[in-house]
């Protein structure tokens, strides 16, 4: 295991010495021509290109080695050194040019050395769209080793990729609540069950209940006495015995009568306690689906409109997949999406985004779609994790291209376009997915254009030598 860690840390740092190399000869035959596009600003286009020569010598700090070379006047370059398996823990410095350790090097850069010609500035900015990278002959090409690809036109259907997980469908999801307070009697299922709708559930004794049918009974009655008057009065009246405005009288006490009895019983349907006697009443399941909460125990006594039930419909669930608000523009309603999930590597399950909301989570930066996912085998389960790929049409201008040929500096993903033997242009791009070695532009690029994959950040630091070592130029 030692040999395998020492091998791999050998090769770590032989590449590095590579492409440190690579840098500094490029360094050193490179002529940056600022030459902006029509786009780039005037303060840009007026700027003078860097020279082509190496540049000069730099002085020896006060650590007695090179001021652009040294991390203790630059800590951001400790970390680059770190990463080389350069480092001397010692003395904090470089092992390949510790001042310390290796005396008749003192003030000699190491070939591990980030290629600097000045020191760290305070933050890297994504070179202009257009900026031309002009290479002094083929030799130089050859050393730096760029490689360039064409961009292929993207195929007519392209996948997103995101992380998903999966909760219970909202809309067939029951909250089952006691509509009137009182003493659970008896518990009819448990957790696990399955329910059909209007199934028993509970049955609870409640005052509440037991008062409100005795006043139903007695608006009942007060009903029934009150139209018997009428048929008297009405009676009476048609003789010419009593006068018109009594029979209208009762007939107004008769509608307060028949309003009083409805809201009653209105009151013990809500219940769940339209029929029955005495003060219990039972609460049946809405839905068909599974208990999958239970709250209610005998004896409990609850409060009106307190939690005992949850049930679920798990024949269906929501996929809510995590977008990052920079793609989440491209995500539209009624889009095709194949979601899996690693427990069930045998099936891949489809269905449509539903809706995108309209929020961004402040913590994690990204807006949530919800897919309606079929589940009639009931192989998921709710808090599963899983990739969705979202569907799409390709854009006109799309093409792909080998991600290793995108760089990004300051959120700005570009590329290097070959416009002729020795002249690189960077370009602006949008990559709203990166699949595998593969990434989607879908603007910036045209189909047939040349784009330097090897070499790429080469270039990339050509454009960036103020930024060199200061961390900030960190592909993603």
């Amino acid at each position: 295991m030692h040999e395998m860690q020492s091998g791999s840390e050998d090769r770590a740092s032989a590449e590095g010495l590579v492409i440190m190399r690579r840098l500094r000869s490029l360094g050193a035959a490179i002529a940056v021509a600022m030459v902006a596009c029509a786009s780039t600003s005037d303060d840009t286009a007026g700027s003078s290109a860097p020279s082509a020569s190496a540049p000069a010598a730099v002085g020896l700090c006060e650590h007695g080695v090179e001021e652009n070379l040294c991390p203790k006047c630059h800590p951001a370059l400790a970390n680059i050194y770190k990463s080389k398996s350069d480092w001397c823990a010692e003395h904090e410095m470089p092992e390949s040019f510790c001042p310390i350790c290796h005396p008749e090097l003192k003030g000699r850069p190491s070939d591990t050395a980030p290629a600097k010609t000045a020191a760290p500035s305070g933050g890297a900015k994504a070179p202009n769209d257009g900026l031309k990278v002009r290479l002094k002959s083929e030799a130089v090409v050859d050393g730096a080793g760029l490689v360039t690809v064409v961009a292929v036109k993207a195929p007519g259907k392209t996948s997103l990729r995101f992380p998903t997980r999966l909760v219970y469908d909202g809309t067939r999801t029951a909250e089952v609540t006691a509509s009137a307070g009182g003493v659970v009697r008896a518990v009819a299922v448990d957790l696990g069950a399955k329910v059909k709708a209007k199934d028993l559930l509970v049955t609870l004794d409640s005052a509440e209940v037991g008062g409100d049918r005795s006043k139903l009974g007695a608006a009942y009655r007060k009903v029934k006495a009150t139209e018997d008057r009428l048929e008297r009065v009405t009676k009476l009246e048609k003789e010419g015995i009593v006068p018109q405005r009594e029979r209208v009288a009762v007939e107004l006490e008769l509608d307060a009568a028949r309003a009083e009895a409805s809201s009653l019983a209105a009151e013990l349907g809500v219940a769940g306690a339209a029929t029955g006697a005495g003060s219990s009443y039972t609460i049946k399941s809405p839905i068909d689906g599974v208990v999958t909460k239970r709250f209610a125990t005998i004896g409990k006594l609850v409060e009106s409109n307190e939690a005992l039930f949850q049930i679920v419909d798990p024949t269906v669930l929501w996929a809510e997949i995590d977008i990052p608000e920079t793609s989440a523009g491209s995500i539209k309603d009624g889009a095709e999406v194949v979601v899996t999930i690693p427990s069930v590597p045998d099936e891949a399950f489809s269905g449509t985004v539903a809706t995108v909301l309209p929020e961004v989570d402040p913590h994690t930066r990204t807006v949530t779609a919800r897919v309606s996912i079929k589940n009639d085998r009931q192989r998921l389960r709710a808090n599963m994790f899983g990739q969705a790929a979202i569907l799409g049409d390709t854009p006109p201008t799309g093409v792909t291209i080998p991600r290793s040929a995108i760089q990004t500096v300051d959120r700005t993903r570009f590329v290097f376009v070959k416009k002729e033997p020795l002249v690189y242009e960077v370009r602006h791009v949008t990559v709203p997915s990166k699949d595998g070695a593969a990434a989607l532009v879908t603007d910036g690029l045209e189909p047939g254009e040349e784009v330097v994959t090897t070499g790429s950040f080469l270039l990339k630091t050509e454009t960036l030598k103020d930024s060199i070592g200061a961390g900030c130029c960190g592909d993603d």
